[in-house]
C-alpha cells in the first residue's frame, strides 16, 4: 500500500496536480500553518528584496551577487581548505552515492550533528537577504530543506543524472541558491544551465524525469552561468529546466547550493538533509526555517 502511494505521489508531482496534493499535506498542518504566517507578518522587506523577489516569480531566477557576504564565503573557503584535508573520511560517509562524479563535502557534517546556526554553511543560508527574498516570493517562510556543497570533477563520460535537462519534482516550488566557490570561466568549468521560467513553462508537464534527447529543446534560448567565486543565482528548478556542470576531463567546479521550499515539506527520504542543532539562541523566523523531517 505505502510503495503505490509513494508511485501514485511520483507521478503527480509531475503533474498540475502536485498543487492538489499540497494542499491536502497544508490541511493536516493548520495550528503550524498560522504560527508560521505569524512569523512571517513580522518581516520588513526593503524594496530591493521585494524586486528580487518579484524578479525570481517572473523570470525564475535571479542573480544574488550583490546579496552574498563576502566575509561569509571567506569563512565558508577556510572551512573548505581544511576538509579538503580530510577527504578520505568525508568520501566514506557519502548519503548520495549514484552520482560519482562528485563529493559531498557536507554529509560528514550532517552524520556528525554538526550543523548549527554557527555553522558558516548554515549561516550563509540564513542569511537576511536571502530569507527576505525567498519569503517574498514564497509568500510565507521558507523551509531551508537541505544545504550542500559539491566537489565536481570531469570523468570524461558521457552526461548522465543530474547533467542531464531536469527540473526538481521534490515540492510545488523548489527554490536553489547556487554559490561558485571556484571560479568558473568558461564551458570546461562545468557552469551551471538553464531555460529560464517563461519559456520552461512550454514544455508543460513532464512525466520522464530527465532529457536525454536534447534535440527536443536545442532550439531554445539557454543562459549558462560564469563567473568567479562567490557568483550566485537563486533560481525556481521545480519550474525552470536546467543542467548540472558537464566538466572536461580532470577539470573541477565546487559549488554551494542552499534549497529552500514551502511548508509543508512533500519529499520524504531515508535520511534528514541536514541535521540541525538547536542551541536554544534562534529566533522565532531561524526555528521556523529549521522545520525538518524529524518535526514534520
Amino acid at each position: 500500500m505505502i510503495t503505490k502511494i509513494k508511485k501514485w505521489k511520483w507521478y503527480a508531482m509531475r503533474t498540475p496536480f502536485k498543487y492538489v496534493v499540497k494542499n491536502i499535506f497544508r490541511l493536516f498542518k493548520p495550528l503550524d500553518i498560522l504560527k508560521r504566517n505569524k512569523v512571517f507578518k513580522k518581516i520588513v522587506f526593503s524594496e530591493n528584496e521585494i524586486s528580487k523577489a518579484s524578479k525570481l516569480n517572473k523570470d525564475g531566477f535571479v542573480y544574488l551577487d550583490q546579496e552574498i557576504n563576502k566575509s561569509a564565503i571567506e569563512k565558508i573557503l577556510l572551512n573548505i581548505q581544511e576538509k579538503q584535508t580530510n577527504l578520505d573520511a568525508i568520501k566514506e560517509v557519502q548519503l548520495e552515492r549514484r552520482k560519482d562524479f562528485w563529493t559531498r563535502y557536507l554529509d560528514k557534517d550532517v552524520k556528525e550533528g554538526n550543523f548549527n546556526i554557527h555553522n558558516p554553511f548554515l549561516e550563509l543560508a540564513l542569511s537576511k537577504p536571502i530569507i527576505n527574498i525567498v519569503s517574498s516570493a514564497l509568500g510565507e517562510v521558507p523551509i531551508l530543506e537541505s544545504v550542500q556543497v559539491f566537489h565536481s570533477i570531469g570523468t570524461g563520460d558521457m552526461p548522465k543524472e543530474s547533467q542531464l535537462w531536469h527540473r526538481d519534482y521534490d515540492d510545488t516550488r523548489v527554490l536553489k541558491l547556487q554559490i561558485y566557490l571556484s571560479p568558473v570561466r568558461d564551458k570546461d568549468s562545468g557552469p551551471f544551465n538553464f531555460i529560464d521560467g517563461p519559456t520552461s513553462d512550454n514544455f508543460g508537464s513532464m512525466l520522464k524525469t530527465r532529457i536525454d534527447d536534447e534535440s527536443k529543446i536545442s532550439n531554445y534560448s539557454k543562459h549558462q552561468v560564469l563567473g568567479d567565486i562567490s557568483k550566485a543565482i537563486l533560481i525556481e528548478t521545480s519550474r525552470c529546466l536546467h543542467m548540472g556542470g558537464r566538466l572536461k576531463k580532470d577539470h573541477e567546479r565546487i559549488l554551494y547550493t542552499a534549497t529552500y521550499v514551502s511548508f509543508p515539506f512533500l519529499h520524504e527520504k531515508d535520511y534528514s538533509h541536514y541535521q540541525s542543532t538547536l542551541t536554544g539562541n534562534e529566533s522565532e523566523l531561524e526555528k521556523s526555517i529549521l522545520y525538518f523531517s524529524k518535526n514534520r
